[in-house]
């Protein structure tokens, strides 16, 4: 490919996403190839198009120049969309079918990967804490993004979006108010408590290339798989099944679609819709130390 090609903002060429992810891996070390080539090249097209990059030159330097740019393109291909009580059914089969079973435990640890800006950490925080289940729980948050982690550390988001999470939640939990657990922040926004997130560790943890880091109880990982290739989501099932203990829970979420094999073969279908599943029991091994 010349260096005066334009880059369409409609379509990246599969040749264009391979030089990306070549000049991504040589200059930040930053390994995009384990993404579905299709998925990969509509997240380049709209971050190239957003920052007016036209040539594959005019990338190439900006990306030696400036480990900043490098950063705003990361950010820009990982981000994800997210809600609190996003897909109330999900919630709600979380709370039946999950957490009725670990009710009884001493202590609870769930690894919230792809937590992405917060709202779903936000969600679970909030459930935990209506089913009286808060003071033995820890959820480590994690993202390979670290504005957005910056952000679902900060709790804040707009009153638009609070407005749409109230509605969501009075399905999963009738009762509740969402106003309990926020104060007031800037004109717009609202703060939640940092209370409700006491029990809570972000980290930074990329899930192409980061290793087993504890022993769950529950993960949860959702619209985050949808933008892998097959192999790679086979070693992302590994690593979440390396991760549980046995009889412990994986939720995906209804939108995505992993196949019947390799890793997943140790999983049970407990919610064919909500894609909740629970390894086959064993033997447990000892965790390592939490970060």
């Amino acid at each position: 490919m010349q260096g005066n090609e334009s880059i369409s903002p409609d379509n990246v060429s599969p040749e264009e996403v391979r030089q990306f992810i070549k000049l991504l891996k040589e200059e930040d070390g930053i390994d995009f190839s384990g993404y579905a080539p299709a998925s990969l090249g509509r997240r380049i097209a709209h971050v190239l198009s957003v920052t007016g990059v036209k040539t594959v030159d005019e990338l190439r330097q900006r990306v030696v120049a400036d480990k900043g740019f490098i950063r705003q393109l990361v950010e820009g291909i990982t981000v994800n969309t997210t809600s609190m009580f996003r897909d109330p059914l999900f919630w709600s089969a979380l709370r039946n079918d999950v957490f009725t079973a670990l009710t009884h435990h001493q202590t609870i640890r769930i690894w919230h990967a792809g937590c992405s800006s917060g709202e779903e950490v936000y969600s679970m925080a909030i459930l935990l804490h209506e089913l009286g289940l808060q003071n033995k729980t820890i959820v480590y948050a994690t993202d390979v993004n670290e504005r957005s982690l910056s952000e679902a550390k900060e709790g804040k988001y707009s009153v638009k979006s609070m407005n749409e999470a109230i509605a969501a939640m009075r399905l999963v939990l009738p009762e509740s108010d969402i106003k309990t657990y926020t104060r007031s922040g800037y004109p717009g926004s609202l703060h939640f408590k940092r209370e409700l997130v006491r029990n809570v560790r972000f980290k930074k943890h990329n899930l192409l290339s980061d290793p087993v880091f504890y022993k769950f109880d529950l993960i949860l990982c959702r619209n985050v798989m949808i933008y892998f290739t097959q192999e790679t989501q086979d070693k992302v099932i590994a690593l979440f099944r390396e991760s549980l203990l046995h009889n412990a829970f994986m939720a995906t979420g209804s939108s995505e679609t992993l196949s019947r094999t390799g890793a997943l073969n140790d999983f049970e279908l407990v919610n064919p819709v909500e894609k909740i599943y629970r390894k086959k029991s064993g033997r447990n091994t000892t965790g390592s130390a939490p970060y």
